[in-house]
């Protein structure tokens, strides 16, 4: 059996919140996902998103004029850098870097909840920004009643890294759950056969056929590595293994590319985050 994978140290390290935060304040959304929301959500109907981080997609929705938002982090650490930058941002007058300082300051410990969390955790609160609300939730376990949003929305890979295949596919049962008859999710993962990591995955493969793999990862296409920051999971998927799973749990798939297919992004986005592969999935009537 592999053993317990966890990225909340990771995701709770003073770094990686500084870096997250100062995506918040300096990066917004990106083009891709500015094209798929307004292609795919109304901006008056409740929408939510999961690993919001310090809230780089909330904040962008927001000031691209999405009215309800509800924003959920299973760290402590990004939520509390969340509503730093937002306060900050209250300040027309704000440095960028002080947005991102501030939000990552000295008060942050990388002692989070595991991945997605476990209900435990006290970080969220509900704290409302205008009509943006932070709140704490296990993504496979979510605190909300059924059909409580018209849509919603896991960004930059965030679904993918939840360690184990049975919680990345409770995860996506509880967004269908929570979203309404005819609701549309977007999210997005790495793509395995991307011709780019293939010398990667290609060595991978024979160490899964001779059982020389790392002990602590479950299948194929698990990534586990150690960071300055803790250590850092994610899955990369096929295209058919992500599909599966989509129908596994009643979604219609609507649409999926890569993000170099949807949009061209600014060279900040580009050297923020490799390419991804974008899924829209529907909530059949």
């Amino acid at each position: 059996m592999p053993t317990t994978l966890s990225n909340a140290a990771f995701f709770g390290h003073p770094d990686t919140v500084l870096e997250y935060a100062r995506a918040a304040a300096n990066l917004g959304l990106w083009e891709s996902e500015r094209l798929l929301c307004e292609a795919s959500f109304s901006k008056d109907a409740p929408l939510l998103e999961l690993g919001c981080g310090a809230g780089r997609i909330a904040f962008g929705l927001q000031k691209a004029g999405w009215r309800d938002i509800t924003a959920t982090d299973f760290s402590p650490q990004m939520l509390e850098a969340a509503r730093a930058v937002a306060d900050a941002n209250a300040d027309a007058n704000a440095a960028s870097d002080g947005v991102a300082n501030a939000a990552a300051g000295d008060g942050f410990s990388a002692d989070g909840d595991d991945d997605g969390g476990n209900g435990n955790g006290n970080g969220g609160g509900g704290d409302a920004v205008g009509n943006l609300r932070f709140a704490f939730a296990d993504a496979t376990a979510l605190p909300f009643a059924d059909a409580a949003f018209a849509s919603v929305i896991f960004g930059f890979n965030g679904l993918m890294m939840i360690p184990l295949e049975a919680r990345r596919e409770a995860a996506l049962r509880e967004m269908h759950r929570v979203l309404r008859t005819g609701g549309t999710a977007i999210f997005t993962g790495h793509e395995r056969n991307d011709p780019r990591r293939a010398a990667h995955w290609d060595e991978e493969r024979a160490r899964w056929a001779a059982g020389t793999q790392n002990p602590a990862l479950e299948r194929l296409g698990d990534y586990d590595h150690t960071t300055p920051a803790g250590r850092m999971f994610i899955h990369a998927a096929t295209r058919a293994e992500t599909h599966a799973l989509a129908l596994r749990c009643g979604f219609a798939v609507e649409f999926t590319a890569m993000r170099s297919e949807i949009a061209t992004e600014s060279r900040e986005v580009r050297e923020f985050s490799d390419d991804t592969r974008f899924w829209v999935l529907r909530k059949p009537m």
